[in-house]
Formats: structure tokens, sequence, C-alpha cells
């Protein structure tokens, strides 16, 4: 059993795969080669808009099981589910076979995430606090609020924590997240005797 089991008892999901295995050869062609183009290691939790974005949330899943749990034990999951599709189950099955690199990739990325929670979206909006001052006089404050959300729980339990920014920080953050960035950059480029692959940094290559 893979970790497809339990997605594959989602209504949702097995309609998505029943699309794809739908398609004509030419429409699957054409999907397959966008979407396995733009395939990462680790998906975005923003909510997908339309049909086109589910359906390639759904192959980089299937994409996933297999590098992790073995391309056969999700070939068994695809039978079980859809036993009357053979030849577009193996059609699914060779645009998702993993090679050596994809798992070297995503094993990799498993080792360094697998130890703190993993920050996976973020939402920050434009806010006014309505105060009275001591002169009787009403006013607006703006802040921004901020939501961050998480693969996993972090203190408390919680996997998203929502929090006030003032203003007068953002300035202080810009700077603190250039710095960073400027300082993974010179690691990059500094690290001709480390191996760190494109995954690994994320960084734009020159």
């Amino acid at each position: 059993m893979t970790r497809l089991a339990p997605l594959f008892k989602v209504e949702s999901f097995r309609n998505t795969v029943r699309e794809l295995l739908d398609l004509s050869d030419e429409q699957f062609a054409a999907f397959r080669d966008g979407a396995m183009a733009e395939l990462t290691a680790t998906f975005s939790n923003e909510p997908v808009q339309s049909s086109d974005q589910v359906g390639k949330r759904a192959l980089g899943i299937l994409y996933e099981a297999a590098v992790r749990d073995g391309i056969d034990g999700v070939e068994a999951e695809l039978r079980a589910a859809f036993p009357d599709e053979d030849a577009r189950i193996v059609r699914l099955i060779a645009a998702i076979n993993p090679g050596p690199d994809d798992t070297t990739r995503i094993k990799g990325i498993e080792e360094r995430d697998g130890y703190l929670p993993i920050l996976t979206s973020h939402r920050l909006a434009l806010d006014l606090r309505v105060t009275d001052a001591a002169d009787d006089t009403v006013v607006a404050t703006p802040f921004v609020t901020v939501r961050m959300e998480f693969d996993s729980p972090v203190s408390g339990g919680v996997s998203a924590v929502v929090f006030q920014l003032n203003l007068a920080e953002l300035e202080p953050l810009e700077r603190a997240l250039a710095a960073v960035r400027a300082r993974a950059g010179r690691l990059v480029a500094a690290s001709a005797d480390m191996s760190i692959p494109g995954w690994g940094h994320g960084l734009p290559t020159e």
C-alpha cells in the first residue's frame, strides 16, 4: 500500500485522476509535458483556481508517490481504483516513472525539510484599527495583519499563526530578508567544494 490509498477514497481526487485518464493521447501528451516541466518536489498549498491546475496537482501527487513508494505500488493502486483502464494506466505510469535524479532530489528535500515546520503559504492584509485619542477624537491607525501557514503544527499545536506587523517594522524586515538572500547568494557562489544542488538553494542561475 502506498500513501495514495487514502486519497483514492476521496471522490474529488478520484475524479481528477479519471479526467487525466480520459484525455486523448494528444491531449495527455501536451498536458504531461507542461505539467512535468513545472513539477517541483514541494507543492504550494495555495488554493488552485482551474481544472488545469487541479490536474497538475494530482499528477504531481502521483509522481511524488512514485518516487517515495515505488512506481509498482502506484501502478497497483491505480489498477485497483480503475480496473478497466489498463492502456491508459500504462500511459500514465510512463509519464510519472521517476529517474535516478528525481529520486535523489526528493529524498534530499525530505532530509532537509524533515526537522522543523515548513512555511507553506502566507497572506498579508493592510488593516486599520480605529481608536479614541486622548482628546476624544477618533483616529485610524494602519497596520499589517500577517497569516503564516505551515505544513505541520507549530507552537501551541496549530498549523497557522496570525500576528500584527506595525508599518514601522516593514523596512527593517525588508532589509533583513535582503541581507539573508545576499548571504545565501554568496554561499552558493563560494561553494565550489560543496555539493548544493539547484533545488537546494532555490536561487536563479546567472
